[in-house]
């Protein structure tokens, strides 16, 4: 069995473009205590406290919209000094551009892998590039008929 992954692993920050550094420690979707607890033992860091969640007025918003949304976060991130979070899609996508980054979040079967493993890009940009064709095909099938 092959574990699939997630495309954002594969993110660098060139792809963003110039991107000036912000020295922030950002915090995204920790718990209240964990926060706590940090601003209290780190008075000195240029702390700033995000959720990942996309904001309800933003959820029916067109797709391009929601990019650009997705891509001011990356931005943020990829500025940052370190990052603490319990969201994958913050963890993976800071990691694949060198991003101090930590994931806070719980540690279990379905994250477990993603945490703790580096990806291997060329298997996995394999293993997308199978599913992409696979989706073409069917997709080409589904028009003949």
């Amino acid at each position: 069995c092959h574990y699939f992954g997630c495309m954002t692993q594969l993110l660098k920050k060139e792809y963003l473009g110039q991107v000036p550094s912000n020295d922030l420690t950002i915090l995204v979707d920790c718990e209240e205590k964990f926060i706590e607890q940090y601003i209290a033992n780190h008075p000195c860091e240029n702390i700033k406290i995000i959720s990942h969640i996309i904001p309800t007025e933003q959820v029916h918003t067109n797709p391009l919209e929601r990019m650009n949304y997705a891509k001011s976060l990356l931005i943020l991130y990829s500025g940052a000094k370190k990052i603490i979070t319990t969201r994958l899609h913050c963890f993976l996508p800071s990691r694949a551009m060198g991003i101090d980054v930590t994931y806070n979040g719980p540690v279990n079967g379905r994250t477990q892998d993603l945490v703790n493993n580096i990806p291997n890009v060329e298997k996995l940009m394999t293993t997308f590039k199978m599913a992409l064709n696979d989706k073409v095909d069917k997709i080409n099938k589904m028009n003949q008929i």
